[in-house]
């Protein structure tokens, strides 16, 4: 208690804004005490070891964690349990001290607290900020929909949802906090010693994983455990047979570059990166993604969803072909490379095939002040029977959004169809709260495009119907 105590004053003197959280030149302070001609360089790359949330600064327990050694390493052990959070965490760390520092301030605005978030959740986080400042459009407000009157669109009838939706909705349970790690503070601490003991390298713990180094068999396996099959399926052990056929498959499976020629960089999205590219052979131009492998549940779950639909017959959605590859980045054309540059260590990724929708999205379409009233309107019609045809399966999206609706547009810009896509966390089951969610997703997709405002950056999954309504 006395040394922390002791501590708690230190990092008060240290902490001249008085908010709790420690600057990278409040942090350095803390080693020029020790050593006035500590290197700046070597106290930045200590600030970034010690700043274990990613929030770009260093809040009381960091710094107690920090200087307690083993035991904050203990706590980072516990945060990267898995493949997806290692990758998660790397793409993270490669990502500008500014862009982690505005994320972490959108989390704590949305009642969230950073420190006890996944990394795949500080990272989606940090996608959300983003996106949302892509959304930011003054021509999607002046050219929204509701303001046009000229359309003439008709409806056609409209089709029998065959499940009632439940009369409210109920929120997803919060991710379990992390456990706190016992801390253990030496009652021998100096500034002295620990600057001393900085400049050796002693206060930075190696990491757990090596994802870079494993071979693709290796990272297949470690990447697709037990659990992790299970999430892909749901408990739905009718789907596990072909979850472990393909699988098998992966660890083998060859690069797509011996039949594809990647041409064009396309789109970055949350869980992989968009290429064109055209089929050597037939000259066919299709849409590549790449996702790390460490991500393998959603690509095997869009690879899974996409066969099921298909054999569902499913009418207007973007399916991935059933042959999936995995591509070496070290081989990797520059192009993409570049691209995949700042991705994490993962060297292996999963290569998934789609039709080419040249067209864009209903998202696009929004930004650009592009989406008349008959566009929308033919495009929702579409969602709709789509939607409706997946609940008459007991299928769900669960990921209902302007920017996963792709358009097929004709000469004249006429709608021929809008397809859905992106079924990476797609469920089957006989589920309400599912259907009810794409229900809703449905009817603030609607509200996004016709008001003009951006899906992320509006926040709308955040807000009451209410206050929807009366806008």
């Amino acid at each position: 208690d006395s040394m922390l105590n002791r501590l708690k004053k230190k990092f008060r003197l240290l902490d001249d804004s008085g908010n709790g959280r420690l600057e990278f030149d409040e942090f350095y302070k803390l080693f020029l005490l020790g050593d006035k001609e500590f290197p700046e360089a070597h106290a930045r790359h200590l600030f970034h070891h010690a700043d274990k949330d990613l929030s770009g600064t260093v809040d009381f327990d960091e710094f107690v964690d920090f200087l307690a050694g083993s035991a904050g390493a203990e706590k980072l052990m516990k945060l990267e349990s898995g493949a997806a959070e290692e990758d998660a965490k790397a793409a993270l760390l490669s990502m500008p001290y500014e862009v982690r520092c505005a994320a972490s301030k959108t989390a704590k605005a949305q009642g969230k607290d950073w420190s006890k978030m996944s990394w795949q959740d500080r990272l989606d986080q940090v996608f959300e900020v983003e996106k949302a400042k892509e959304e930011a459009s003054d021509v999607r407000l002046e050219a929204s929909p509701l303001k046009d009157k000229s359309s003439r669109f008709t409806a056609q009838p409209s089709q029998k949802v065959p499940q009632k939706p439940p009369t409210r909705s109920e929120p997803l349970p919060n991710a379990p906090a992390e456990p706190k790690a016992e801390r253990v503070v030496s009652q021998s601490f100096s500034l002295s010693s620990l600057a001393a003991s900085a400049k050796k390298g002693n206060s930075v713990a190696p990491p757990k994983f090596d994802v870079g180094s494993m071979t693709q068999a290796e990272i297949v396996d470690y990447s697709l455990e037990e659990d992790d099959v299970e999430n892909i399926t749901g408990g739905n052990e009718g789907i596990t047979p072909d979850i472990l056929a393909i699988k098998e498959h992966l660890k083998t499976a060859g690069s797509p570059l011996e039949t594809f020629e990647v041409e064009k960089f396309l789109a970055k999205g949350t869980a992989g990166w968009v290429f064109r590219a055209t089929n050597r052979d037939s000259g066919k131009q299709v849409a590549m993604k790449f996702i790390r492998v460490t991500q393998a549940r959603t690509a095997l779950k869009e690879w899974y969803f996409s066969k099921l639909l298909q054999k569902l017959e499913i009418p207007n959605a973007v399916l991935a072909e059933e042959h999936v590859y995995v591509m070496d980045r070290q081989t990797a054309p520059k192009m993409v490379a570049n691209e995949l540059a700042s991705a994490g260590p993962v060297s292996f990724y999963l290569a998934m095939v789609q039709p080419l929708m040249p067209w864009g999205s209903l998202e696009d379409l929004a930004k650009k002040g592009e989406l008349s009233p008959d566009i929308m309107l033919k495009s929702l019609s579409d969602v709709a029977y789509t939607l409706a045809k997946m609940h008459e399966n007991n299928v769900q999206h669960n990921d209902m959004k302007p920017e996963n609706v792709m358009m097929e547009m004709d000469d004249s810009d006429g709608v021929v169809a809008a397809k859905v896509c992106d079924f990476g966390r797609t469920e089957l089951a006989d589920d309400h709260k599912h259907r009810w969610a794409d229900t809703r997703r449905f009817g603030l997709m609607l509200y996004s495009l016709a008001m003009g405002e951006g899906w992320t950056s509006g926040g709308l999954l955040h807000q009451s119907h209410e206050d929807l309504v009366s806008r």
